[in-house]
Protein backbone atom coordinates (compact mmCIF):
# COMPACT_ATOMS: atom_id res chain seq x y z
CA UNK A 1 0.00 0.00 0.00
CA UNK A 2 1.53 3.31 -1.02
CA UNK A 3 1.64 5.67 2.08
CA UNK A 4 1.17 8.57 0.49
CA UNK A 5 -1.93 7.64 -1.44
CA UNK A 6 -3.97 8.92 1.18
CA UNK A 7 -2.60 12.48 1.01
CA UNK A 8 -2.52 12.59 -3.25
CA UNK A 9 -6.42 11.49 -2.82
CA UNK A 10 -7.36 14.05 -0.25
CA UNK A 11 -5.33 17.04 -1.66
CA UNK A 12 -6.94 15.94 -4.79
CA UNK A 13 -10.35 16.03 -3.83
CA UNK A 14 -9.79 19.64 -2.21
CA UNK A 15 -8.29 21.23 -5.43
CA UNK A 16 -11.60 20.16 -7.04
CA UNK A 17 -13.73 21.42 -4.31
CA UNK A 18 -12.35 24.28 -3.99
CA UNK A 19 -12.07 24.68 -8.11
CA UNK A 20 -15.49 24.27 -7.76
CA UNK A 21 -16.35 26.73 -5.23
CA UNK A 22 -17.37 24.64 -2.62
CA UNK A 23 -17.20 26.90 0.93
CA UNK A 24 -14.59 25.22 2.90
CA UNK A 25 -16.31 24.06 6.40
CA UNK A 26 -15.54 25.21 9.97
CA UNK A 27 -17.25 22.11 11.26
CA UNK A 28 -18.00 18.06 9.41
CA UNK A 29 -21.08 16.94 10.94
CA UNK A 30 -20.93 13.05 10.23
CA UNK A 31 -24.68 12.01 10.39
CA UNK A 32 -25.54 8.62 11.44
CA UNK A 33 -28.97 6.95 11.47
CA UNK A 34 -31.89 9.70 13.10
CA UNK A 35 -30.53 12.88 11.89
CA UNK A 36 -31.66 12.76 8.15
CA UNK A 37 -33.88 16.30 8.50
CA UNK A 38 -30.58 18.41 9.42
CA UNK A 39 -29.92 19.07 5.57
CA UNK A 40 -33.27 21.05 6.00
CA UNK A 41 -31.63 23.71 8.47
CA UNK A 42 -28.93 24.82 5.95
CA UNK A 43 -28.80 28.21 4.36
CA UNK A 44 -27.42 28.58 0.32
CA UNK A 45 -27.26 24.68 0.67
CA UNK A 46 -25.02 22.85 -2.31
CA UNK A 47 -25.30 19.21 -2.90
CA UNK A 48 -21.96 17.86 -4.10
CA UNK A 49 -21.99 13.84 -5.30
CA UNK A 50 -19.31 12.25 -3.95
CA UNK A 51 -18.81 10.32 -6.90
CA UNK A 52 -17.91 13.03 -9.26
CA UNK A 53 -15.20 14.17 -6.90
CA UNK A 54 -11.95 13.07 -8.01
CA UNK A 55 -9.74 11.14 -5.01
CA UNK A 56 -12.91 10.39 -3.56
CA UNK A 57 -12.90 6.25 -2.39
CA UNK A 58 -15.74 4.43 -4.35
CA UNK A 59 -17.19 3.36 -1.36
CA UNK A 60 -18.49 6.95 -0.78
CA UNK A 61 -19.76 7.00 -4.28
CA UNK A 62 -23.29 6.69 -3.57
CA UNK A 63 -23.38 10.10 -0.82
CA UNK A 64 -23.65 12.98 -0.94
CA UNK A 65 -22.00 16.19 0.10
CA UNK A 66 -24.27 19.08 2.02
CA UNK A 67 -22.21 22.31 2.32
CA UNK A 68 -24.18 25.34 3.39
CA UNK A 69 -24.38 27.80 6.18
CA UNK A 70 -25.91 26.90 9.29
CA UNK A 71 -26.64 29.16 12.29
CA UNK A 72 -23.89 31.61 10.76
CA UNK A 73 -21.28 29.01 10.52
CA UNK A 74 -19.89 27.22 7.14
CA UNK A 75 -20.61 23.53 7.25
CA UNK A 76 -20.24 20.44 5.92
CA UNK A 77 -23.06 17.44 6.88
CA UNK A 78 -22.19 14.31 5.50
CA UNK A 79 -24.46 10.85 6.23
CA UNK A 80 -22.07 8.35 7.20
CA UNK A 81 -22.75 5.56 5.21
CA UNK A 82 -19.99 4.35 3.07
CA UNK A 83 -20.53 1.44 0.63
CA UNK A 84 -19.43 -2.22 1.21
CA UNK A 85 -20.72 -1.99 4.48
CA UNK A 86 -20.44 -5.81 5.01
CA UNK A 87 -16.65 -5.33 5.60
CA UNK A 88 -17.71 -3.42 8.43
CA UNK A 89 -14.71 -0.42 9.44
CA UNK A 90 -12.97 -0.52 5.73
CA UNK A 91 -14.30 -0.49 2.13
CA UNK A 92 -13.75 -4.44 1.86
CA UNK A 93 -10.67 -6.56 2.09
CA UNK A 94 -8.98 -4.76 -1.21
CA UNK A 95 -9.20 -1.28 -0.07
CA UNK A 96 -6.90 0.48 2.35
CA UNK A 97 -8.28 0.74 5.78
CA UNK A 98 -8.28 5.08 5.66
CA UNK A 99 -10.90 5.18 3.34
CA UNK A 100 -13.50 4.36 5.93
CA UNK A 101 -13.04 8.05 7.19
CA UNK A 102 -11.54 9.33 4.53
CA UNK A 103 -14.19 12.78 4.67
CA UNK A 104 -12.59 13.48 8.18
CA UNK A 105 -9.02 14.06 6.60
CA UNK A 106 -10.87 15.99 3.24
CA UNK A 107 -12.57 18.13 5.91
CA UNK A 108 -9.44 18.91 7.82
CA UNK A 109 -7.41 19.74 4.32
CA UNK A 110 -10.39 22.44 3.56
CA UNK A 111 -10.28 23.71 7.11
CA UNK A 112 -12.47 22.47 9.29
CA UNK A 113 -11.36 21.83 13.33
CA UNK A 114 -14.12 20.03 14.44
CA UNK A 115 -16.15 17.24 14.06
CA UNK A 116 -19.56 16.57 15.45
CA UNK A 117 -20.74 12.90 14.98
CA UNK A 118 -24.35 11.36 15.39
CA UNK A 119 -24.93 7.73 15.73
CA UNK A 120 -27.28 5.12 17.51
CA UNK A 121 -26.08 2.71 20.18
CA UNK A 122 -27.34 -0.55 22.18
CA UNK A 123 -27.29 0.37 26.32
CA UNK A 124 -25.26 -1.51 28.39
CA UNK A 125 -26.05 -0.41 31.62
CA UNK A 126 -29.76 -0.32 33.31
CA UNK A 127 -29.67 3.14 33.68
CA UNK A 128 -29.62 4.44 30.23
CA UNK A 129 -32.57 3.69 28.26
CA UNK A 130 -34.21 3.67 24.71
CA UNK A 131 -35.20 6.95 23.75
CA UNK A 132 -32.37 8.77 25.97
CA UNK A 133 -29.43 10.21 24.36
CA UNK A 134 -25.78 9.85 25.37
CA UNK A 135 -22.51 12.31 24.73
CA UNK A 136 -19.35 10.10 24.76
CA UNK A 137 -16.48 11.33 26.91
CA UNK A 138 -14.39 8.29 25.93
CA UNK A 139 -14.59 5.57 23.39
CA UNK A 140 -13.04 2.18 22.86
CA UNK A 141 -12.03 0.46 19.90
CA UNK A 142 -12.78 -2.89 19.41
CA UNK A 143 -13.59 -3.55 16.10
CA UNK A 144 -10.53 -5.15 15.45
CA UNK A 145 -9.03 -2.48 13.06
CA UNK A 146 -8.42 0.90 12.57
CA UNK A 147 -8.22 3.43 9.65
CA UNK A 148 -4.17 4.24 10.68
CA UNK A 149 -3.18 0.70 9.67
CA UNK A 150 -0.36 0.66 6.94
CA UNK A 151 -0.87 4.79 6.38
CA UNK A 152 3.13 4.90 7.34
CA UNK A 153 4.11 8.46 7.31
CA UNK A 154 1.45 11.27 5.92
CA UNK A 155 1.73 15.07 6.43
CA UNK A 156 -1.94 14.82 7.11
CA UNK A 157 -1.30 13.86 10.42
CA UNK A 158 1.60 11.82 13.23
CA UNK A 159 2.18 8.60 13.04
CA UNK A 160 0.87 7.81 17.01
CA UNK A 161 -2.07 10.13 17.42
CA UNK A 162 -2.75 11.12 20.61
CA UNK A 163 -6.55 10.47 21.57
CA UNK A 164 -6.83 11.56 25.46
CA UNK A 165 -8.01 14.73 24.66
CA UNK A 166 -10.59 14.05 21.70
CA UNK A 167 -14.00 14.20 22.83
CA UNK A 168 -13.89 18.06 24.34
CA UNK A 169 -14.96 18.05 27.23
CA UNK A 170 -15.91 21.90 27.37
CA UNK A 171 -18.50 21.21 24.29
CA UNK A 172 -19.56 17.70 26.50
CA UNK A 173 -20.39 19.95 29.75
CA UNK A 174 -22.20 22.85 26.98
CA UNK A 175 -24.15 19.98 25.44
CA UNK A 176 -25.21 18.51 29.31
CA UNK A 177 -26.24 22.16 29.85
CA UNK A 178 -28.34 22.65 26.60
CA UNK A 179 -29.97 19.32 27.28
CA UNK A 180 -31.12 19.93 30.69
CA UNK A 181 -32.47 23.63 29.29
CA UNK A 182 -34.29 21.55 26.98
CA UNK A 183 -35.75 18.67 29.31
CA UNK A 184 -33.61 16.08 26.98
CA UNK A 185 -31.92 12.89 28.55
CA UNK A 186 -28.50 13.13 27.94
CA UNK A 187 -25.38 11.32 29.83
CA UNK A 188 -21.87 11.09 29.66
CA UNK A 189 -20.59 7.56 28.69
CA UNK A 190 -17.91 5.46 27.57
CA UNK A 191 -18.69 4.07 24.05
CA UNK A 192 -17.37 0.15 22.81
CA UNK A 193 -16.99 1.22 18.86
CA UNK A 194 -17.64 -2.37 17.67
CA UNK A 195 -17.77 -4.46 14.08
CA UNK A 196 -20.77 -4.53 12.20
CA UNK A 197 -22.78 -5.09 10.66
CA UNK A 198 -24.84 -7.47 13.13
CA UNK A 199 -26.72 -7.29 15.84
CA UNK A 200 -24.77 -8.45 18.76
CA UNK A 201 -24.85 -11.75 20.62
CA UNK A 202 -25.61 -11.48 24.79
CA UNK A 203 -21.91 -12.65 25.24
CA UNK A 204 -20.66 -9.90 22.87
CA UNK A 205 -22.60 -7.58 24.89
CA UNK A 206 -20.95 -8.63 28.06
CA UNK A 207 -17.82 -8.64 26.83
CA UNK A 208 -18.52 -5.31 25.49
CA UNK A 209 -19.24 -4.43 29.16
CA UNK A 210 -16.56 -5.59 30.93
CA UNK A 211 -14.32 -2.98 29.20
CA UNK A 212 -15.98 -0.51 31.00
CA UNK A 213 -18.25 0.39 28.17
CA UNK A 214 -22.03 1.88 28.98
CA UNK A 215 -23.19 1.88 25.12
CA UNK A 216 -21.78 0.27 21.86
CA UNK A 217 -22.26 1.48 18.46
CA UNK A 218 -21.39 0.32 15.11
CA UNK A 219 -18.66 1.77 12.18
CA UNK A 220 -17.65 5.14 14.79
CA UNK A 221 -14.31 4.25 15.16
CA UNK A 222 -12.50 4.93 12.03
CA UNK A 223 -14.11 8.07 12.23
CA UNK A 224 -12.63 9.23 15.50
CA UNK A 225 -9.48 7.92 14.92
CA UNK A 226 -9.08 10.07 12.33
CA UNK A 227 -10.61 12.88 13.94
CA UNK A 228 -7.37 12.24 16.47
CA UNK A 229 -5.04 11.91 13.47
CA UNK A 230 -6.45 14.91 11.49
CA UNK A 231 -6.13 17.40 14.72
CA UNK A 232 -10.27 17.35 14.47
CA UNK A 233 -11.66 17.90 18.28
CA UNK A 234 -14.81 15.87 18.65
CA UNK A 235 -18.16 15.54 19.85
CA UNK A 236 -20.54 12.77 19.52
CA UNK A 237 -23.58 11.71 20.06
CA UNK A 238 -25.82 8.85 20.46
CA UNK A 239 -29.11 7.72 20.37
CA UNK A 240 -29.85 4.54 22.15
CA UNK A 241 -32.09 1.95 20.13
CA UNK A 242 -32.20 -0.74 23.26
CA UNK A 243 -30.71 -1.78 26.20
CA UNK A 244 -29.96 -4.98 28.39
CA UNK A 245 -32.90 -6.38 30.14
CA UNK A 246 -33.92 -5.80 33.66
CA UNK A 247 -32.37 -8.08 36.36
CA UNK A 248 -33.02 -11.48 36.63
CA UNK A 249 -35.45 -11.25 32.96
CA UNK A 250 -34.84 -13.28 29.67
CA UNK A 251 -33.12 -10.78 26.96
CA UNK A 252 -35.87 -10.36 23.88
CA UNK A 253 -34.89 -10.61 20.20
CA UNK A 254 -34.04 -7.67 18.55
CA UNK A 255 -35.93 -6.32 15.38
CA UNK A 256 -34.35 -3.93 13.19
CA UNK A 257 -37.07 -2.31 11.94
CA UNK A 258 -37.89 -1.25 15.40
CA UNK A 259 -34.23 -0.46 16.06
CA UNK A 260 -34.39 2.33 13.43
CA UNK A 261 -37.78 3.36 14.40
CA UNK A 262 -36.35 4.35 18.12
CA UNK A 263 -33.15 5.89 16.60
CA UNK A 264 -35.57 8.17 14.55
CA UNK A 265 -38.11 8.59 17.45
CA UNK A 266 -35.24 10.30 19.12
CA UNK A 267 -33.94 12.23 16.07
CA UNK A 268 -35.95 15.63 17.13
CA UNK A 269 -34.57 15.61 20.24
CA UNK A 270 -30.79 15.10 19.08
CA UNK A 271 -31.58 17.80 16.20
CA UNK A 272 -32.96 20.19 18.68
CA UNK A 273 -29.86 19.99 21.16
CA UNK A 274 -27.13 20.03 17.93
CA UNK A 275 -29.33 23.50 17.02
CA UNK A 276 -29.05 25.06 20.85
CA UNK A 277 -25.26 23.87 20.36
CA UNK A 278 -24.42 26.14 17.51
CA UNK A 279 -22.76 29.04 19.02
CA UNK A 280 -20.57 26.76 21.44
CA UNK A 281 -19.59 24.71 18.06
CA UNK A 282 -18.73 27.71 16.56
CA UNK A 283 -16.80 29.58 19.42
CA UNK A 284 -15.07 26.15 19.76
CA UNK A 285 -14.11 25.70 16.04
CA UNK A 286 -12.82 29.45 16.05
CA UNK A 287 -10.44 28.43 19.23
CA UNK A 288 -9.12 25.55 17.62
CA UNK A 289 -8.34 27.17 14.35
CA UNK A 290 -6.87 30.19 16.14
CA UNK A 291 -4.26 27.94 17.59
CA UNK A 292 -3.41 26.53 14.32
CA UNK A 293 -2.74 29.99 12.95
Amino acid sequence: MDPMRLDECVATAASQLEDEGVAPPQILFLLGTGTGTLTSALLGARQTHLAQVEGAPIIWSEQTLHSGRMGGLSVWLLEDAPGDLEFGESGGPAQPPWERAFPVWLAAEMGARLCLLTSAGGSLVQDLRPGQLAVLRDHVNLSGTTPLLGMGQTRLGPLFPDQSELHNEALRALALERATERGISLSPRIAACVQGPALSTPAERAWFASTGAELFAQGMAGPLLACAHAGLTALTLVAITDGPAPSGATPEGLNMAELVASAEKAAPAMEDLIQSLLADLGRVASEREAEYS
